[in-house]
């Protein structure tokens, strides 16, 4: 259903629904905002005509050889591994900001990613819980007698000029700044 909205002297249009909040145990109002209503009629809100194009144009060629096996391994989920991989790796952004910062590249056009805020958090809980394809995808990366060692550690920093120090867990409950890597 659609929803006309008043503020101030204008009216805006909204498309509206519920989903359901885990922590409130309610279901809650979204509204997508559809554009403003003048006297001609709706003015539908500004598409996106400019993005950006460079690095992440070169994640996405570096990447694009994992398409068919993430394809194969994650037929539900394999969009929204290549975009947040890309996102990540660009700007390790926050999940809440995966979409907005997602929609401003050019590989966006390529690729219809599901990175709604809403529901990102259960994607890559599912991700994460086939153990299964994660096993089988990262098989098919070795050949028969090939060894794949990967390793995600962290340095601690409490210096203040660092700008990718951030909090994150570690095992030693230490209440210190880290960078993460993967090796």
């Amino acid at each position: 259903p659609v929803e006309v909205k008043k503020i101030g002297n204008s009216h805006y249009l909204y498309r509206s629904t519920t989903k359901w909040d885990k922590e409130k145990k309610k279901r809650v109002k979204v509204s997508e905002y559809l554009g403003r209503i003048n006297e001609s009629g709706l003015v539908e809100k500004n598409k996106r005509s400019i993005f950006e194009f460079g690095n992440s144009e070169l994640l996405m060629t570096m990447a694009w050889d994992l398409v068919p096996e993430l394809k194969a391994c994650f037929p539900d989920h394999w969009k929204e591994i290549m975009a947040i991989s890309v996102i990540r790796v660009m700007d390790n952004q926050p999940l809440k900001l995966i979409k907005s910062r997602w929609e401003k590249l050019y590989a966006s056009k390529q690729i219809d990613a599901s990175l709604s805020p809403n529901t990102l958090s259960e994607t890559i809980r599912i991700i994460g819980s086939d153990h299964d394809a994660q096993y089988r995808f990262f098989r098919s990366l070795i050949n028969k007698d090939d060894f794949l060692l990967f390793d995600l550690s962290s340095i601690f920093s409490r210096s203040q000029n660092v700008n990718l120090a951030e909090k994150g867990y570690n095992h030693e409950h230490r209440n210190v700044d880290e960078i993460g890597f993967a090796l």
